[in-house]
C-alpha cells in the first residue's frame, strides 16, 4: 500500500496496536482491520476495509469524494485525526463552537491534506499551525505560544509551518497585526489577572490603544507584532506601577528587548521619551 504522504510503500503491521504505519513518515494507513465488517483486498494482498466507524460525515464534513476503496479509508482516518486534534486545541483555547473559526478549520485541514502542504509534520504541529493561522486571519489575540502549549510544540516548527499554509492560501499579510487594541487587551487582562492591584490597568492600556492607533492610522508609521505588548509597557511607566517588560514578555511571548525598543519607537512618535512621562499617569497624554 502506498503511502499518501510520502509516497513509501514501506509499511509495517503494529499488532499491539492494529494499526498498519509507514515506515518513512509514521502515518497510520489503516487503523483497527480486525473490527467486525466487510472486507476486500487490494492487487498487493493488503487488507481494505469496506466500511470503518468514523468518518467525515459523523464530524459534519461532506466534502469527501472517494476516489478509491484504500484511498477514502486513508484520507478519511487521517483527517479525522487530524481535525480532532484541531478541535480539541481550540476547546482549550477556549474558542465558543459556534464559531465559524471551527469550520473554516476543519474544511482548510481537508484541503492542504489533499495538496501535501503538511508533509510529514506531525499530527500537532498540523493542528497548532493551521489553529494559529486561521486565529491570525480572524485576528483573534492569541499568542503562538498559547496556542503551542496545549500538544507542547516547538514555536520556530509551528510558525514556519503557519508561514507555509499562508503561502499556499496566498495570504502572507495575515501576520500582520492589523488592530492593536485587542491585542493590547488580552496581553492587559492577562497580568491584571496576576497583579489584582492595579484594578484600573486594563482600561488604561485599552484608553492608550485608542490614542496610539489613532496615530498610527494617520501616519506612515508601521504596526508591529510589539506594537501592543509596547502599549502595556507605556502604559505601566506612566502609572508607575510594577509591570517589566519580562513580566510582559511572559503573557505576550514577545521578547523584552523588542518590547523596549518598540516603546521607544512609539514615543518618539509624539516627541517624547520615559523620563517625561514615568509616573506622570495616563493624563499627560493630553500634552501630545
Amino acid at each position: 500500500m502506498k503511502c499518501l504522504e510520502c509516497q513509501s510503500t514501506q509499511n509495517k503491521f503494529n499488532e499491539v496496536l492494529g494499526e498498519l504505519v509507514c515506515e518513512e513518515c509514521g502515518l497510520v494507513l489503516v487503523t483497527e482491520p480486525f473490527e467486525q465488517g466487510t472486507y476486500l483486498q487490494d492487487n498487493q494482498g493488503s487488507i481494505i476495509r469496506e466500511r470503518w466507524s468514523s468518518n467525515l460525515h459523523e464530524m459534519g464534513l461532506q466534502t469527501i469524494k472517494p476516489k478509491s476503496l484504500a484511498f477514502a479509508q486513508i484520507e478519511n482516518k487521517a483527517v479525522y485525526k487530524g481535525v480532532s486534534m484541531c478541535r480539541l486545541l481550540m476547546a482549550s483555547l477556549k474558542i465558543p463552537r459556534t464559531s465559524s473559526i471551527f469550520t473554516t478549520v476543519e474544511e482548510l485541514y481537508l484541503i492542504l491534506y489533499r495538496k501535501h502542504t503538511f508533509s510529514t509534520a506531525p499530527l500537532e504541529d498540523r493542528a497548532a499551525a493551521l489553529v494559529y493561522y486561521c486565529l491570525k486571519n480572524e485576528s483573534l489575540p492569541f499568542t503562538l505560544k498559547e496556542v503551542c502549549a496545549e500538544y507542547e510544540c516547538n514555536k520556530k516548527s509551528v510558525f514556519r509551518l503557519a508561514r507555509k499554509i499562508a503561502k499556499e492560501e496566498n495570504n502572507t499579510g495575515v501576520f500582520l497585526i492589523k488592530e492593536c487594541r485587542p491585542f493590547a487587551e488580552k496581553y492587559a487582562m492577562l497580568l491584571a489577572n496576576e497583579l489584582t492591584h492595579y484594578p484600573s490597568y486594563l482600561g488604561k492600556v485599552s484608553q492608550l490603544s485608542i490614542y496610539f492607533d489613532n496615530i498610527l492610522s494617520k501616519s506612515s508609521e508601521d504596526i508591529k507584532p510589539s506594537t501592543p505588548a509596547a502599549y502595556c509597557s507605556i502604559v505601566a511607566t506612566m502609572e508607575n506601577m510594577n509591570i517589566t517588560n519580562k513580566k510582559i514578555q511572559s503573557v505576550s511571548g514577545i521578547g523584552h528587548g523588542a518590547i523596549g525598543r518598540e516603546v521607544k519607537r512609539l514615543l518618539e512618535i509624539i516627541n517624547a521619551n520615559k523620563k517625561q512621562i514615568k509616573g506622570k499617569g495616563i493624563e499627560c497624554l493630553e500634552k501630545y
